[in-house]
This record gives structure tokens, sequence and C-alpha cells, in this order.
């Protein structure tokens, strides 16, 4: 929220924020950028246990049995597992098919691509390197690359390997630059690198960077004087007896053992191939294939400290360097040199996944406890990866439940079903029915899917039939009606409310009247006004530009806790005559002290949406005089170090041709027509059938959409608020259609100009993106004002300027400049 004030989900929590969010984009899809750490959610409850503690064969059989249904329901065609005990592998098999169309099964020499659970044999070389004196962790790159650089002046003089190795140089997740593109260098992608502005300060900030690890690979192989991909053959592969693992796209091409990969459609809802591409030129960040089998032994060699088989390859000292803290992700999760370091159940865990076309991988161990579990999938984005892991960390480490989630349910859900209306994160007057599938209840999240809920577990949580990780309660009033349901995940909680119910009282209104107000933070950054007032029968604090936050009644000590979590709490304190001067917040020990600058009442009254419509009426074509519009121009992807051309075309019935070049063949297409939308896109090999909400997400890109009345548009226009931001006050607006989420737009009081918008669209997958465009240089088009200037930017990747150069109104369009024209 501010400098000095960290309200759950941003600033130090941001990138948390982005990670859990990602929950509801495919439930905790572990993609190249890494995997996310997530809280345990114990099981369904058990009716029976154990009776005596399992032997670890137990264990194992137990584990074995519930994978297999986990992949069955992810709908994962085949998976390459492998579990170590005290240095001994005790599991090592596949499970399905790695090939669909053959009837090939896996098997515990399948080999997978294992994504970015490579970056941690890239870290390990290196410290590997540092022992023997030939680099240091805290060298420049410069010393082994001379063509290295960074176009922040700072970070190019006081960057270190180790920096590369932790995320924290402040580059954005660079990925527009070499993912699909043919015929790139690495030394192109380090060129790219060079020209990019940093998406955050130097060392301030973790935010994941495949290229990074490109050039500490490159590095590394320098020191070494040879290349990276022989270089992780002679140290790593060849002593650790992984025979048939390798770090090439020919190599896997012309391996009989690779597996197929494969994605889920989310416009059929059919598992389709996703063939390899070439990702030799950030090699060092995601490129390895191997087995379970091979992966065990490079688990082993975590486990063992540097050492296996009696052999030692580096010492304790250099391979635990790799599992230390280096860079914050967040809350207790920090990121060691290509290692997640996290807790689970009060156990240090390293884990990392990877996940790359057609596969996605998840490797974690418990070196305190000498276990460690590898789990390799043929299918991009499942979340059984994860799930597996967590599937093996409780069969290992707690009793055994009984498989209550298979018993026949004789519960009546008719309290629990209805329409629930989700206002957190980047869903906004989002509607999340409830309903019974496959004799479960289930959650429908908007754009999406249907998530399945197992049964209860003694704690009333209900985890997803998919995942342990996230678990959902319903919340009943003392009547046994059910008002909200909240979503667990990650140490984070959202209540999500049933359509026309509130809470039920535990506070006194009246008194907690007093404390409604406005509060203003300023510490040094820009000053930011919070509000307390009632909702839903709770105080909240409504924070600017993220969500309300309910409080739970105050302690003994005046702390009113937060809802979302437990770590952020606030008090009001009062002067000598009992009057509320100011709310003092308290996260991690730290307390900051806003003043009370005014109240409730104090603030003007919001304009209706009529009012509205009249305050932008020059941004508007209210005579429908424009039928058609073409803007191009020049765009720059700022965090990319890339430049090029955009073009949009659309009419006033919806239809959309879209065209933008990056250069070196990033050449992307878009038609959205009357039947529907395709996407061409250089990072895929086959055009995209676009979803309604792509659609949907690439028309709200067009200027011509914002020219149209917005109630026409949208199903529902609210103006929610009013906001201080650089430059003048502004009107919050939320626009939402039915089963979307919210589009939020901002609007300048003063002029009637839209400074910013966040659009959720979707990518190929079916999983929500969240653009947030601002807007300026504004011009008229036609005796209609027009933003000339639009920066689009994307959590984690940065943002891309256009600049129109050329507008054209009017343009003959024909049905046929909405159909997909055939490839080259």
């Amino acid at each position: 929220m501010g400098r000095a004030l960290t309200w759950p989900c941003k600033s130090a929590a941001t990138g948390a924020w982005r990670r859990r969010r990602a929950v509801f984009a495919g439930v905790l899809v572990a993609t190249l950028a890494g995997g996310v750490v997530a809280e345990h959610v114990p099981g369904a409850a058990s009716v029976a246990r154990v009776a005596a503690e399992p032997t670890v064969a137990e264990r194992i059989a137990w584990i074995e049995a519930e994978l297999e249904k986990a992949r069955v329901e992810a709908r994962t065609p085949g998976a390459g597992v492998a579990i170590i005990v005290d240095g001994k592998i005790v599991l090592s098999r596949g499970f399905g098919l790695a090939d669909v169309a053959s009837g090939r099964e896996v098997t515990a020499d399948t080999r997978f691509a294992v994504g970015s659970t490579t970056k941690a044999f890239t870290a390990t070389l290196c410290v590997m390197l540092a022992e023997e004196g030939a680099m240091s962790l805290d060298d420049h790159p410069r010393k082994f690359l001379p063509e290295f650089a960074i176009s922040d002046a700072e970070a190019d003089e006081k960057v270190t390997i180790r920096d590369l190795l932790c995320h924290r140089t402040g580059h954005a997740a660079m990925t527009q630059v070499w993912y699909g593109v043919e015929g790139l260098s690495r030394e192109d992608v380090l060129e790219c690198y060079a020209k990019a502005e940093l998406l955050h300060p130097f060392r301030s900030a973790w935010n994941y960077s495949n290229e990074s690890f490109l050039a500490a690979g490159l590095a590394s192989a320098a020191a070494a004087k040879t290349d990276w991909d022989s270089l992780l053959a002679a140290r790593l592969f060849k002593p650790l007896g992984m025979t048939g693992a390798n770090s090439t796209l020919a190599a896997a091409k012309a391996d009989v053992l690779m597996a197929t990969g494969y994605y889920l459609d989310p416009t059929s809802d059919a598992m389709e191939t996703q063939p390899m591409r070439l990702i030799d030129h950030v090699a060092p960040a995601g490129s390895i294939n191997a087995s379970a089998a091979d992966m065990a032994r490079w688990v082993m060699l975590q486990l063992g400290r540097g050492t296996i088989d009696g052999e030692q390859l580096l010492s304790r000292e250099s391979i635990e360097e790799t599992w230390k803290s280096h860079s914050k992700m967040s809350g207790s999760i920090g990121y060691g040199l290509g290692w997640m370091i996290a807790d689970w159940e009060g156990k240090r865990l390293i884990t990392h996944a990877g996940g790359i076309d057609g596969f996605t991988a998840e490797v974690a161990f418990v070196p305190d406890e000498g276990f460690g579990v590898v789990i390799l999938t043929n299918h991009f984005g499942t979340p059984f990866a994860q799930q597996g892991r967590e599937i093996a960390l409780r069969g290992m480490f707690k009793d055994l439940p009984s498989t209550v989630a298979d018993l026949p349910n004789e519960e009546n859900f008719d309290r629990m079903l209805g329409m629930y209306i989700a206002n957190f994160g980047p869903f906004k007057d989002a509607e999340m029915p409830v309903s019974v599938q496959n004799g479960r209840l289930a959650v429908l999240v908007p754009g999406q899917t249907t998530y399945e809920l197992r049964g209860p577990s003694a704690d009333g949580k209900r985890p997803f039939a998919l995942t342990d990780a996230i678990a959902v309660t319903f919340n009943e009033d003392k009547d046994g009606n059910v008002y909200s349901f909240t979503f667990h995940q990650g140490g984070m909680n959202f209540e999500v409310f049933k359509q026309g119910a509130s809470a039920p009282l535990d506070i006194d209104l009246a008194e907690a009247s007093e404390l409604c107000g406005v509060y203003r933070i300023d510490a040094g950054g820009p000053q930011i006004d919070v509000d307390v007032r009632i909702e839903n029968n709770r105080l909240a604090v409504n924070v600017p530009g993220q969500m309300v936050y309910s409080l739970y009644a105050p302690d003994a000590e005046g702390w009113w806790v937060f809802r979302a979590t437990d770590m952020i709490r606030v008090r009001f304190d009062r002067d000598d005559e009992g009057n509320v001067v100011s709310m003092t917040q308290r996260q991690s020990g730290n307390d900051i002290v806003m003043n009370r600058v005014g109240n409730l009442s104090d603030q003007p009254s919001l304009p209706s949406v009529a009012d509205l419509m009249t305050l932008i009426a020059e941004t508007l074509d209210t005579e429908g005089r424009i039928k058609s519009l073409e803007v191009s121009g020049a765009v720059v992807a700022r965090h990319q170090g890339l430049a090029g051309t955009q073009l949009l075309l659309s009419d006033s019935s919806g239809r959309v041709r879209s065209h933008s070049n990056l250069g070196h063949g990033r050449v992307s297409d878009s038609w959205v027509g009357a039947s529907g939308g395709t996407s061409r896109v250089y990072a895929v090999a086959e055009d995209i059938p676009m979803t309604p909400g792509m659609c949907f997400g690439l028309l709200q890109q067009t200027p011509l959409f914002w020219m149209r009345d917005w109630r026409e548009q949208f199903e529902r226009v609210r103006v929610v608020g009013k906001e201080q931001r650089d430059g003048g006050e502004t009107y919050v607006v939320h626009c939402s259609r039915q089963g979307s989420p919210a589009t939020i737009i901002e609007v300048d009081v003063s002029t009637g100009r839209l400074r910013s918008m966040k659009v959720t669209s979707e990518n190929y997958l079916g999983m929500p993106v969240e653009i947030e465009t601002k807007l300026d240089d504004w011009r008229p088009v036609e005796g209609v004002m027009m933003a000339h200037r639009w920066e689009m930017s994307v959590a984690m990747a940065g943002s891309s300027v256009m600049h129109c150069e050329k507008v054209r109104v009017n343009v003959p369009v024909m049905d046929a400049t909405f159909e997909v024209t055939p490839r080259e």
C-alpha cells in the first residue's frame, strides 16, 4: 500500500499475493516461473486410524494409492515418482501413460522435462566451482562474461553471481524475449537482459528471472573453461549416475524413453499434445530432461549433504549454502540458490517446481528428516505435481487417514448451495455459485472451472479434491444458516458472502461506529487515506487499490485482528477526552500510527452512474459516428528490452483484429468475429481458440470499446469510491458482466478522462491474467477524446508502452478482416 505500511498483499508481500492469487488461476499451477509453497491443510476427516505406527512400507503403499487416485482425478496422463528415505530409494516407479496414443506406460526410467528444477543444478555447479576457487559467488558476472550488463547503473556496478542465483537483481520475468522464439542465441537473450529496465530497485525485491540463471550458468561455464551443457554432464550427471539425463531439445527428441507432453485445452476440455520447443537459449534456467530414477540420485546428493555412495562431490557447507534464504519471497518463504525455502508442519522444506510445454515437475526434500520426493508429469499446468508432494509428505509424517472421501456421502448440502459474491484479489463482485457435482460440494471460480470439495476435516475445512493446499470452510450463524464461505490457502483467508447475507453480529455497532473514519498514512512516502467502516456487520478497513479487510472483534488489549491474516492487527487510540485520534497498525513487530483526519460523513458523495456518464462525455461517441477504428504505432516492452509495432482494429459490433511484432519472429495475431476468436502467438505452435474471457479481455483493450456508453457494454456499473492519486483525485468504478471478474476503472475527477483500468483476461490455458493499463496523452479523434499513450502492465512481467502514431476512423471492414488468415 505505501512504502512504510505493509498491508497484506502489497509492498513486501506483493509477490506473495500474486502467487496466492494464482491458486484461482488453475489451482497452484507450477510454471517455468516456479512453484508456490502453500500451507498444508489436513485431508478429509478419518473414520478410522491405523492402530500402530505404520511401517515405511505401509506408508509407501498408502502414498502410492493416494497418488494414483489424485493423478486420475487431475486427468494427468502419466507421472514418474521417486521417494527417498534415510539414504535409500524406497519408491521409484511410473503411473499412467508416457504416450496416450500408443499406450506406452510410464516407468521409473521414462524421461520428462523437469523445467525450473534445473535451477538448483545451475546453482550447485556455481558453488562447486566456488569451493574449488575457480569463481566466487560474490564475483561480478562480467569477470567471466565481458558482455554482461544491466541498464541500472547501481545494479550494473554491484551485481554478483549470488544475486543472479536468488532472483534479486530487480529484473522482470522476461519470457517474451525467448519463449517460443526460433533462432535465438544465449547472447541474444543477454543483450535484451542488458537493455531491459528494472522492474524493482536492485536487491529490493524477489522477482523470478530465468535470464539471471542463464547468466549465472554461462558464467560458471566460462569459469570452468567449457560450455554449460558439458559442465553439467561432467560434474553432476556422470558422477551421480544420471545416465538418461540430458539438457537439449535435440537429445530429448532422439530419446525413445521421452514422454509425450500434454495440456488441458480450456475450450474443448480435452487433453491435447503439447510439443516441446527449443529453450536451449535459456538452458541453465530450465532445460534438463530426466527420469524419476535420475532425479532420485539428485535428491540423494542433497540429503547426503554433498556426498553420495561414499563419494563427496562438494562440501556440506557448499550444498547447505544453496539452502539458505538469500532473498525473501513472502512471509516465511525464502529463496535460496535455486531452491525455495519453506516450513512444512514445523519441518524445514527445500523445494522447487518446474513447468514447461507439456510437463510439470516438483522436487522436494526435508533435509533434517532424510526424506525426499520427486514428482514428474507429462501434463503442463497440472496441480497433481504439487499435490503429489503434499500426499508424500502427509503419508510419511502424519497419521494415515482413511479414504473417507470415497465413502457414501450422506451429508445434506442444501444449506450451503447458492450464489456467493467474491470481492478479494482479482475478484470484484464476481459470482461464485456453490453446487453439487459428482456427489460433492463444488465451487465455480469465474472464468476457470468448477472445483470439487472433499468432506470436512475435524476443523470443518473442506480441501479441494485436486489439492490439500486449498480448503473451504462454510460459515454458519447460531441457527445453522450459512452466510459465507472462506478460502484458506498459504496462510491467508478470504471470505465470500452468500448473496444477500450478512455476518451475525459479534460487536457493538454503536461503539464500533465511533471508530469509523478516515486515517492517513504519512511516513515519508505519498499520503494515503484509509477508511474504517462497518460492512457486513463488522468493522472493516478499506485499503485503496486492494480490498475491504474485515476485522475480528477486539481482544483484551484492544487489538482488532485482520480476518484475512492474523499477522496484521490494528488498535484505535484515544486522547485524554476519549476521542479517537489515530489508528495503530502492527505487523511483524512494527507499529505504524495513522492519524485520524476525518469522518466518513465528511467524504463527498459519489456521483451516480448517469452523472459519471455526463462527466466522461467528451470521451464517448454518443452519436455513434465512429463505426470502426484502427490505431497503430510503436510499442516498447520496457522491462523486456524489446521494441516493435502494434495494430488494433475494432468495429461497433465488437469484432477485433490485433497484430503485434516485437522483432525476431515475435509476432502475435488475434481475430475476434461473430462466431468467436482465434489467437496465433509466436510462443504457441498451434492456433488457439479463444475463450469468451479471452475475447472480452481483448475487446476491452480497444479504444472504441470505451467510446460507447459503459452501461451498454457491461451488465453492471458502480461508482464505488474516490481516491487520491498522483496528479489529482479519481473516481473508482467497477464494471462487470455475469460470471466474469469486474473491470476496475479510475476516472479523473476534474477532467473525466480514464486514468487507468484493470482488466482480467485469460491466457491460452484459460487462467486469468490481470492487465493494468494507464492512459494519457489525450487528443481528439472525430470529436471524441482518445488516449494516445497506453502503458499496459502484467504482474512480474512489467509493462509495455504503446504510442498511437496513426488513427484511422471508419475504416472499411469486411467479415474476412476478422477471420483467421492461413499460416505462411
